[in-house]
């Protein structure tokens, strides 16, 4: 299983839309999401609490072959260790939640951020995607090939 972390700035960055984008997109993907308050009713994927620990979201999943995982929190967990990390600013004038500032340096694209040539090559092995599939990716993230 391929393990895609969306992490934002703050709320109402996109999160959720690019995580359904992303399970559209990929084949055999499964969204969870980790949050303090439960989503609305006909949300799709599962969900967690803020705090479950990734090794019970693991097991939730199941087989699967990507797994889109929407916290940014999870981040923490030393137990993840995920094929990519997807960060979405927050619009300028709105405060960043804590830990935004190392989530996005973590990050391996950035909403608005060009990725280069080489990467984007990396990334197709890493995540065992074709140049097709992998530049769908990028155009649901936002972010720009050099």
């Amino acid at each position: 299983m391929k393990t895609i972390v969306i992490a934002g700035g703050g709320s109402n960055v996109g999160k959720t839309t690019l995580a359904r984008k992303l399970t559209e997109l990929l084949p055999n993907a499964r969204a969870v999401k980790l949050g303090t308050h439960p989503p609305k009713p006909g949300k799709p994927g599962l969900f967690f609490p803020i705090d479950t620990p990734w090794s019970e979201v693991n097991t939730a999943l199941g087989n699967c072959g990507y797994a889109i995982v929407e916290s940014g929190s999870l981040l923490d967990d030393p137990e993840l260790e995920p094929d990519l990390i997807i960060f979405l600013p927050t619009p300028a004038g709105r405060t960043d939640k804590p830990g935004s500032k190392r989530r996005r340096q973590r990050a391996d694209l950035v909403r608005g951020e060009p990725i280069s040539r080489d990467s984007l090559t990396a990334l197709e092995r890493r995540l065992a995607l074709d140049e097709d599939r992998l530049q769908q990716v990028l155009i649901a993230a936002g972010v720009p090939i050099r």
